[in-house]
């Protein structure tokens, strides 16, 4: 208890409405292997959860999602930005971050103001192939580009990918 804190629920010890009950974290790990998913989450189900709090990649977050709906266990994503994984029709995924778009719309609209009539523009984006087995940060931004310059009524020419150094990765697209 902490009732020096005005804030809900820690003036007191456990929660209020559920007659004191205490919230127990149990951790899981799948180590950024979407095949580590359903043990993962099976033995969380064993330990009793009530919900999973995922801050994993979107890979593995998109199959532990259908995991995890399939089973009536809500999801939190507190992590990924993509967009697709509000696509898959789940009814218990829930997410707390921004997706992509959201995060380079402002960036565009700052470009637009920037904008020098008459000059084209290209994006660099970085990660996109580079061979390190990262995830690929880019790869979920760029097909976003032409739409965003489009509504920023900016003359993009295309996209520069460069490895996580900083080196392209095979000139513009």
């Amino acid at each position: 208890p902490h009732p020096e804190l005005h804030l809900p629920l820690v003036a007191g010890s456990g929660l209020a409405g559920l007659g004191g009950a205490r919230v127990r974290l149990v951790v899981g790990d799948t180590a950024g292997d979407p095949d580590a998913v359903e043990g993962v989450t099976d033995d969380l189900l064993a330990a009793g959860v009530a919900g999973i709090v995922a801050a994993e990649q979107a890979e593995v977050v998109a199959v532990a999602s259908a995991y995890a709906t399939r089973r009536g266990l809500p999801m939190v994503d507190a992590a990924t930005s993509a967009g697709y994984l509000l696509d898959l029709g789940l009814d218990w995924y829930f997410r707390v971050t921004p997706t992509d778009r959201m995060l380079a719309e402002p960036v565009f609209a700052l470009l637009r103001e920037a904008a020098v009539p008459g000059r084209r523009r290209a994006v660099v984006v970085t990660g996109v192939g580079d061979g390190s087995g990262a995830p690929d940060a880019g790869g979920d931004v760029e097909p976003l580009l032409p739409d965003l310059a489009r509504d920023a009524r900016l003359d993009l020419v295309g996209a520069v990918r460069v490895d996580s150094a900083g080196g392209p990765t095979g000139g513009a697209a």
